[in-house]
């Protein structure tokens, strides 16, 4: 077992028990992204109108899809328990892009109100889910990547094992310090 994969888009499903639970400091800093992506998302949704919009939305909500677009891959792969590798991104990537080009080319704008909802379905989907599995993670000390979360509280409710996945992010780093300072 490695603690990153050579190929972070492309999913290697280990057996369940071969990846160790992560500490304290891991379990602290899965909390620390659950509830940041969690605010996010909730502001998302409550400051829908940004999306909306009929203007180009504000650069700071780029900034968010941005990062949506970054981890849709991890999300729908080890999430789903996928190896679509990059695929997700690409759809949403063709998705955005199509829906900028019925705007601009059916109501005259480079952005509308139905291409904002669809964006913004897209986003609180991408890290409403990384955020509920960050946080799961950190109360169920799941093992490896957080997006294995909702499958191990799964395995935790029906005793039925499911697959562990390496975290392919900076968490796993986190985790194999944490071990090493423990281990010496």
């Amino acid at each position: 077992m490695t603690d990153s994969p050579s190929d972070t888009l492309s999913t290697h499903f280990d057996e369940p028990g071969t990846i160790p639970k992560p500490g304290p400091v891991g379990r602290a800093v899965r909390l620390g992204w659950g509830i940041l992506l969690v605010a996010a998302v909730w502001n998302a949704v409550r400051y829908h109108f940004v999306f909306l919009d009929s203007d180009i939305p504000y650069w700071t909500t780029w900034i968010g899809i941005a990062i949506a677009l970054m981890v849709t891959p991890y999300v729908v792969n080890i999430g789903w328990g996928r190896n679509w590798r990059s695929v997700p991104r690409l759809v949403a990537m063709l998705g955005i892009g199509a829906g900028v080009i019925a705007s601009r080319l059916f109501l005259g704008a480079w952005w509308s109100e139905a291409l904002g909802w669809a964006v913004l379905v897209w986003y609180v989907y991408t890290l409403g889910h990384l955020g509920i599995s960050f946080l799961l993670a950190a109360v169920l000390a799941t093992p490896g990547c957080e997006m294995r979360a909702i499958p191990h509280l799964w395995t935790t409710v029906t005793g039925r094992p499911t697959r562990e996945h390496i975290c392919p992010g900076h968490i796993a780093r986190v985790d194999s310090w944490e071990r090493a300072r423990h281990a010496s």
